[in-house]
């Protein structure tokens, strides 16, 4: 709580790396952890601000993004995404049941549900 009267003083580097967020321009580097949404469609998804503004705020080295994926690449798209070690993915409709379908390893809520949610790719 300011005390009144008190001046507040803004901080740079803090605008400077908000400014860098909000303008989407997220820094990356080779030891960046990516993570995405899937979907068909994806774009309203608000997904990646909500996820980058935790990175951000947790200093983790990562970032998330989305990816519109037609139903029919889903599978192979995921296959991809763990050669390229992302950490995971969270699946939106209409993919939930397409993932289902096709991944091996489901725990207990995917396979009460029949739908996939979220993707955990094991190193």
């Amino acid at each position: 709580m300011r005390q009144p009267g008190a001046e507040r003083r803004p901080n740079p580097e803090s605008a400077c790396r908000k400014e860098t967020f909000m303008r989407g321009r997220i820094p990356i580097s080779p030891s960046t952890r990516p993570f995405a949404v899937l979907g068909h469609p994806v774009s309203h998804s608000l997904s990646p601000l909500m996820h980058n503004a935790n990175f951000n705020a947790l200093g983790m080295d990562a970032v998330y993004l989305a990816f519109d994926v037609q139903p029919r690449h889903l599978l192979e798209t995921l296959r991809a995404m763990w050669r390229m070690g992302f950490g995971g993915v969270n699946i939106t409709v209409p993919l939930k049941q397409t993932a289902y379908a096709g991944i091996r390893h489901l725990d207990v809520s995917a396979r009460r549900m029949g739908a996939v949610n979220t993707v955990a790719f094991a190193a």
